[in-house]
């Protein structure tokens, strides 16, 4: 993942942690140049709806948090 964009606006620069859940990379915003914080959840959740729902709200509260 080092390396990539994604969704055309945030580049990934290094590995921050992870857990059973998601992995957080430290980025930055390309339009803005901020440095974002991007949470990925892991492969093995992606087609559970249950982990796509609980994720997106989570990622909806951190939102918030701004």
């Amino acid at each position: 993942m080092i390396g990539r964009v994604l969704k055309e606006k945030y580049k990934i620069y290094d590995k921050v942690g992870s857990g059973g859940f998601a992995t957080v990379y430290l980025g930055r915003n390309v339009d803005t140049n901020e440095i974002v914080a991007i949470k990925v959840l892991s492969a093995q959740f992606t087609e559970e709806a249950r982990y796509v729902e609980r994720f997106r709200r989570e990622a909806g509260l951190a939102e918030r948090l701004k």
